[in-house]
């Protein structure tokens, strides 16, 4: 199971939510449910970021993922100097204790940690060989003229892209794939109420 945990955000001034597969918001306007559905689809989107990071990055990129993190929160949801002090914290697998928080410093700069399983799932064995492999044999493609060497050490390099592609997909508990947002306004579910009982329905079976 997810949670997200929310304190000081926007119109949210504390909110804790266990995150299922089906997960409907209700509340009057300008609540925060627009910016609890954008911070949940945030954190979960955080695992593409890592994926193409934990590709391309050199070592220890649990540690300079930050910057990719903060620039990408900014875009979202905009400078510091609009927030006052706050903290989230997404859960993604809570009987593991494995998260992702960002809150705002003393100094106003955007900050967070990630937990301790996250940063020792990073730096087991079996994910550093597989992140090797990948830029070893990048190396290898590049450099070989033989055609039938290189698709060879292409397929290599898909199995390793696979194998971390895995590994990612646990550490941010990725069970389903599929995220699907309904802003269901009072106008939309009025008007087109068969339509909308039929799409969310065939969704949730």
């Amino acid at each position: 199971m997810q949670k997200i945990i929310i304190k000081n955000f926007g119109a949210i001034k504390e909110a804790e939510i266990d995150i299922p597969k089906t997960l409907v918001l209700i509340g009057e306007q300008a609540s925060g449910k627009s910016t609890i559905a954008k911070l949940i689809y945030f954190f979960r989107e955080l695992r593409d970021d890592f994926f193409e990071f934990a590709i391309l990055s050199d070592e220890n990129s649990h540690m300079n993922l930050w910057q990719i993190i903060v620039v990408k929160f900014q875009i979202f949801f905009g400078p510091e100097e609009q927030f006052s002090d706050f903290e989230v914290t997404y859960f993604y697998d809570i009987e593991e204790l494995n998260f992702v928080k960002i809150f705002l410093s003393q100094e106003r700069e955007i900050v967070g940690d990630f937990s301790d399983y996250f940063k020792n799932s990073v730096s087991k064995a079996d994910f550093l060989l597989a992140k090797n492999g990948v830029t070893i044999l990048n190396q290898f493609i590049s450099t070989s003229e033989d055609s039938k060497e290189i698709a060879i050490n292409k397929k290599r390099r898909d199995n390793f892209v696979k194998a971390i592609s895995r590994d990612v997909d646990k550490l941010f508990n990725i069970r389903y794939e599929n995220i699907l947002f309904i802003i269901a306004g009072r106008n939309a579910t009025v008007q087109y109420n068969d339509l909308f009982e039929k799409y969310l329905f065939s969704y949730l079976q």
